[in-house]
């Protein structure tokens, strides 16, 4: 009797599983495929009817990709045994036959030992798993979303993950979509001290085998010019072109404006100034003094244009208002707008954004905001970049504290941990 009919189904094979349900996949599995390594011929097995006999194809395939019929009942999803650069061990012939007789026991596989398999066959076996056919490299694209959009001016971000499992650079140099006039891609660095910039790129690389991120705070797509609202629970559909001119299309979720980032846990500075007899004009078109506030108010700089950095400052307010709840009902946040693009009626469109927000929007003549900026210690520089969405605005990127007295408390990242903030604003 050949080796391999010798070795079919009832002894090492019970062993890859770990359920009766699998068991039974693998051992009628392991019949059919056996079946032609018994026929003519077959007196001298060699790799591929050992891996068939020994019932390695009821996990990773007949082909070896990790897609056999038992796969979907093992603990562990099973290895693309073509994909040799995920292995865990050695990738050579008598590294994969010791992995054979050893198993992993890594808690991410549940490759069992096989001991009682001569060693000679082991290598046989290791031979045929190197000369399977290596696994497709691609690009994959995950995990996109989108925000709400800008009521003042038609405009959003978008963010998606692109992981580069091909062993050359590949770059996104384009994107559009049927819901917007234009998308670009867009850059937000912040600078050691707390000056958010935003520029366009002409190219996001992805270097082999590595990951891409796009979030809010750091590389973006802003789509510009919407046709429609974009709310929460609705889609949008991306067609990204690369260096090569191939195309992959996708659809990003909307998710609700206040949709949680990354936070960090960061000490507050502290900021000495007197802000009592500034004056500005807020989103009603009415005068405002800082000496007016009845309590602690939250400050910061920006303006409606920007998709990325300022709603996810919004976001943190927002949610820091509601981690304070009743607590906080006397304390009132001020967006201060540097670009003289946003008068009034536009800051009020852009607030019902943040609906959540008991905002105040406040804008003024160039002088006016100049002496507020500085006297807050930030900065602030507009940029005609060429972007379709008109100059971009690099400006001071952190959250104020004030006191009801007019007074600078403290200043908060815009990554500070929502409870923190709370908890800043409550304090007496």
């Amino acid at each position: 009797m050949p080796e391999a009919c010798r070795l079919m189904p009832g002894g090492n094979v019970r062993r890859t599983c770990h359920n009766r349900a699998v068991r039974v996949a693998v051992v009628f599995t392991t019949i059919l495929l056996t079946a032609a390594a018994c026929g003519p011929g077959a007196d001298t097995p060699d790799g591929r009817e050992l891996y068939l006999a020994y019932g390695c194809a009821a996990c990773h395939g007949a082909s070896g990709d990790g897609s056999g019929p038992a796969a979907s009942l093992a603990a562990f999803k099973p290895r693309d045994l073509r994909a040799l650069d995920s292995y865990s061990g050695a990738r050579t012939v008598e590294g994969i036959a010791t992995t054979i007789a050893f198993g992993i026991a890594d808690g991410r596989t549940g490759m069992p030992a096989y001991p009682d398999i001569p060693k000679r066959e082991r290598l046989a076996i290791a031979e045929y798993i190197l000369s399977l056919e290596p696994a497709p490299r691609t690009l994959t694209v995950a995990n996109a979303w989108a925000g709400e959009s800008n009521p003042a001016w038609k405009i959003a971000a978008a963010y998606l993950e692109l992981v580069n499992g091909t062993s050359e650079p590949v770059a996104v140099v384009g994107v559009s979509s049927p819901d917007a006039r234009v998308v670009e891609m867009h850059e937000t660095t912040r600078t050691a001290d707390g000056m958010m910039s935003m520029k366009q790129v002409e190219r996001i690389v992805i270097e082999p085998h590595q990951r891409v991120s796009l979030q809010p705070g750091g590389t973006h797509l802003m789509l510009i010019d919407l046709t429609r609202d974009l709310r929460a629970g609705d889609s949008v559909d991306l067609t990204l072109t690369f260096h090569d001119r191939s195309t992959r299309k996708l659809t990003a979720t909307v998710r609700p404006a206040d949709t949680p980032v990354e936070r960090r846990a960061l000490s507050p500075s502290t900021v000495a100034g007197d802000i009592r007899n500034l004056t500005l004009t807020d989103h009603k078109n009415r005068p405002f003094r800082f000496s007016s506030l009845d309590g602690p108010a939250l400050v910061f700089f920006g303006y409606t244009h920007c998709p990325d950095a300022c709603p996810t400052v919004l976001s943190t307010i927002s949610r820091a208002y509601r981690k304070a709840g009743a607590k906080a009902q006397n304390v009132e946040t001020l967006f201060v707008s540097v670009d003289p693009r946003d008068t009034p009626e536009v800051l009020d469109r852009y607030l019902s954004y943040f609906a959540a927000v008991p905002a105040r929007g406040l804008t003024g003549s160039k002088a006016e905001i100049d002496e507020v900026v500085a006297r807050f210690g930030a900065r602030y520089e507009i940029r005609d970049s060429g972007s379709a969405a008109g100059p971009l605005v690099d400006h001071t990127l952190k959250i104020f504290l004030v006191d009801g007295h007019g007074a600078i408390k403290k200043s908060f990242d815009p990554r500070v941990d929502p409870a923190e903030l709370a908890a800043a604003m409550v304090s007496r």
